[in-house]
Protein backbone atom coordinates (compact mmCIF):
# COMPACT_ATOMS: atom_id res chain seq x y z
CA UNK A 1 0.00 0.00 0.00
CA UNK A 2 1.19 3.63 -0.49
CA UNK A 3 0.27 4.91 2.91
CA UNK A 4 -1.14 3.37 5.99
CA UNK A 5 -2.71 5.87 8.76
CA UNK A 6 -0.38 6.28 11.76
CA UNK A 7 -3.19 4.78 14.04
CA UNK A 8 -2.42 1.35 11.98
CA UNK A 9 1.15 1.21 14.10
CA UNK A 10 -0.20 1.66 17.66
CA UNK A 11 1.87 -1.44 18.59
CA UNK A 12 5.12 0.04 17.36
CA UNK A 13 3.83 3.07 18.81
CA UNK A 14 3.51 1.86 22.15
CA UNK A 15 6.82 0.02 22.21
CA UNK A 16 9.06 3.11 20.97
CA UNK A 17 9.92 4.67 24.36
CA UNK A 18 11.51 1.61 25.78
CA UNK A 19 13.83 1.05 22.67
CA UNK A 20 14.51 4.64 23.05
CA UNK A 21 15.62 4.22 26.40
CA UNK A 22 17.34 0.92 25.80
CA UNK A 23 19.52 2.54 23.47
CA UNK A 24 20.08 5.56 25.44
CA UNK A 25 18.79 7.85 22.74
CA UNK A 26 17.39 10.75 23.19
CA UNK A 27 14.77 10.50 19.96
CA UNK A 28 13.63 7.92 17.33
CA UNK A 29 11.94 7.86 13.93
CA UNK A 30 10.50 5.00 12.08
CA UNK A 31 9.54 5.15 8.86
CA UNK A 32 8.01 2.63 6.18
CA UNK A 33 8.84 2.43 2.67
CA UNK A 34 7.08 2.60 0.24
CA UNK A 35 6.50 0.12 -2.80
CA UNK A 36 8.77 2.16 -4.91
CA UNK A 37 11.54 3.06 -2.80
CA UNK A 38 10.59 6.41 -3.47
CA UNK A 39 9.52 7.65 -0.06
CA UNK A 40 9.50 7.02 3.54
CA UNK A 41 6.29 7.42 5.51
CA UNK A 42 7.49 8.45 9.10
CA UNK A 43 4.91 6.14 11.16
CA UNK A 44 6.52 6.33 14.63
CA UNK A 45 8.56 9.67 16.24
CA UNK A 46 9.66 9.89 19.64
CA UNK A 47 11.67 12.12 21.49
CA UNK A 48 13.70 14.97 19.97
CA UNK A 49 12.79 13.48 16.54
CA UNK A 50 9.16 15.10 17.53
CA UNK A 51 9.95 18.63 17.39
CA UNK A 52 12.95 18.35 15.38
CA UNK A 53 10.36 16.47 12.15
CA UNK A 54 7.17 18.43 13.14
CA UNK A 55 4.82 18.46 10.51
CA UNK A 56 7.19 16.08 8.32
CA UNK A 57 5.05 12.70 7.86
CA UNK A 58 7.34 11.50 4.86
CA UNK A 59 10.70 11.93 3.35
CA UNK A 60 11.16 11.72 -0.04
CA UNK A 61 14.25 9.82 -1.56
CA UNK A 62 16.00 11.01 -4.48
CA UNK A 63 19.27 8.26 -4.72
CA UNK A 64 16.96 4.76 -4.40
CA UNK A 65 20.90 2.82 -4.85
CA UNK A 66 22.67 3.80 -1.54
CA UNK A 67 19.03 3.20 0.33
CA UNK A 68 19.97 -0.48 -0.47
CA UNK A 69 23.71 -0.05 0.32
CA UNK A 70 24.86 -1.28 3.54
CA UNK A 71 27.60 0.76 3.77
CA UNK A 72 25.14 3.77 4.39
CA UNK A 73 23.60 1.74 7.99
CA UNK A 74 24.85 1.98 11.55
CA UNK A 75 26.41 5.13 13.59
CA UNK A 76 27.10 8.09 12.17
CA UNK A 77 28.01 11.58 13.26
CA UNK A 78 26.47 14.84 12.87
CA UNK A 79 27.56 16.05 9.67
CA UNK A 80 27.59 12.67 7.64
CA UNK A 81 23.74 12.44 8.88
CA UNK A 82 23.02 15.54 7.04
CA UNK A 83 24.53 14.87 4.51
CA UNK A 84 23.02 11.70 3.72
CA UNK A 85 19.60 13.21 4.85
CA UNK A 86 20.42 15.79 2.21
CA UNK A 87 21.15 13.10 -0.32
CA UNK A 88 18.89 10.69 0.07
CA UNK A 89 15.50 13.00 0.63
CA UNK A 90 16.81 16.31 -0.79
CA UNK A 91 15.76 17.40 2.95
CA UNK A 92 18.53 19.85 4.45
CA UNK A 93 17.63 19.05 8.12
CA UNK A 94 19.07 22.01 9.28
CA UNK A 95 16.36 24.00 8.55
CA UNK A 96 14.38 21.81 10.57
CA UNK A 97 16.65 20.58 13.83
CA UNK A 98 17.30 23.62 16.10
CA UNK A 99 19.50 21.89 18.49
CA UNK A 100 21.45 19.39 16.37
CA UNK A 101 23.21 16.58 18.18
CA UNK A 102 26.34 15.11 17.57
CA UNK A 103 25.47 11.66 16.96
CA UNK A 104 23.04 9.82 14.93
CA UNK A 105 22.47 6.49 13.60
CA UNK A 106 20.16 4.67 10.86
CA UNK A 107 19.43 0.64 10.95
CA UNK A 108 17.46 -1.11 8.63
CA UNK A 109 14.25 -2.84 9.08
CA UNK A 110 14.02 -6.69 6.99
CA UNK A 111 11.84 -8.84 6.85
CA UNK A 112 12.24 -11.97 5.11
CA UNK A 113 15.43 -10.33 3.42
CA UNK A 114 13.04 -7.20 2.23
CA UNK A 115 13.85 -4.16 3.21
CA UNK A 116 11.04 -2.64 4.58
CA UNK A 117 11.69 0.50 6.53
CA UNK A 118 14.30 2.22 8.65
CA UNK A 119 15.11 3.56 11.93
CA UNK A 120 16.45 6.83 12.94
CA UNK A 121 17.86 7.38 16.04
CA UNK A 122 19.11 10.62 17.44
CA UNK A 123 22.06 9.42 20.51
CA UNK A 124 22.30 13.36 21.67
CA UNK A 125 25.80 14.37 22.16
CA UNK A 126 27.21 11.30 23.98
CA UNK A 127 28.93 8.70 21.49
CA UNK A 128 26.69 5.46 21.88
CA UNK A 129 28.61 2.36 23.04
CA UNK A 130 27.92 0.23 20.18
CA UNK A 131 29.21 -2.91 21.90
CA UNK A 132 25.93 -2.75 24.16
CA UNK A 133 23.61 -2.39 21.22
CA UNK A 134 25.35 -5.02 18.70
CA UNK A 135 23.90 -8.50 20.54
CA UNK A 136 20.26 -7.31 21.09
CA UNK A 137 19.59 -4.04 18.71
CA UNK A 138 19.34 -6.60 14.84
CA UNK A 139 16.68 -8.68 16.70
CA UNK A 140 14.76 -5.72 17.59
CA UNK A 141 15.21 -4.02 14.21
CA UNK A 142 14.12 -7.77 12.88
CA UNK A 143 10.93 -7.42 15.42
CA UNK A 144 9.62 -4.32 14.41
CA UNK A 145 9.90 -5.37 10.60
CA UNK A 146 7.75 -8.40 11.36
CA UNK A 147 5.59 -6.24 13.21
CA UNK A 148 5.07 -3.42 10.27
CA UNK A 149 4.76 -5.93 7.08
CA UNK A 150 2.24 -7.92 9.25
CA UNK A 151 0.43 -4.71 9.49
CA UNK A 152 0.87 -4.06 5.93
CA UNK A 153 -0.29 -7.62 4.97
CA UNK A 154 -3.50 -7.51 7.48
CA UNK A 155 -4.34 -3.99 6.19
CA UNK A 156 -4.09 -5.72 2.79
CA UNK A 157 -6.43 -8.19 2.96
CA UNK A 158 -8.82 -5.79 4.93
CA UNK A 159 -8.81 -4.24 1.53
CA UNK A 160 -9.30 -7.14 -0.28
CA UNK A 161 -12.26 -8.19 1.21
CA UNK A 162 -13.82 -5.07 1.58
CA UNK A 163 -13.63 -4.93 -2.35
CA UNK A 164 -15.27 -8.60 -2.68
CA UNK A 165 -17.58 -7.77 -0.14
CA UNK A 166 -18.55 -4.93 -2.46
CA UNK A 167 -18.66 -7.04 -5.70
CA UNK A 168 -20.53 -9.90 -3.93
CA UNK A 169 -23.37 -6.71 -2.89
CA UNK A 170 -23.34 -5.63 -6.38
CA UNK A 171 -23.58 -9.16 -7.89
CA UNK A 172 -26.43 -9.84 -5.68
CA UNK A 173 -28.58 -6.80 -6.82
CA UNK A 174 -27.96 -7.45 -10.35
CA UNK A 175 -29.06 -11.43 -9.73
CA UNK A 176 -32.34 -10.27 -7.74
CA UNK A 177 -33.06 -7.51 -10.56
CA UNK A 178 -32.84 -10.38 -12.72
CA UNK A 179 -35.04 -12.63 -11.26
CA UNK A 180 -37.62 -9.54 -10.70
CA UNK A 181 -37.16 -8.82 -14.58
CA UNK A 182 -37.73 -12.60 -15.04
CA UNK A 183 -40.70 -13.20 -12.82
CA UNK A 184 -42.62 -10.36 -14.34
CA UNK A 185 -41.76 -11.61 -18.34
CA UNK A 186 -40.13 -8.75 -19.51
CA UNK A 187 -36.60 -10.82 -20.12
Amino acid sequence: PEYLPLDTFNDINCIRKEIRQKLNAVGLAIGVFDQNYSKINLVCKDGTVIKHLKGINELRITDKKSILNSKNWGFIPVDKYIAYMHRQTGLDIRNHIKELSQYYGRYPLFCLNKLIGVIFIDYGNTKPNMNDTISWFPEVCSQLAILIENKILTNSIKLRLHKNKEFTNELEYFINIAVDLTATGEI
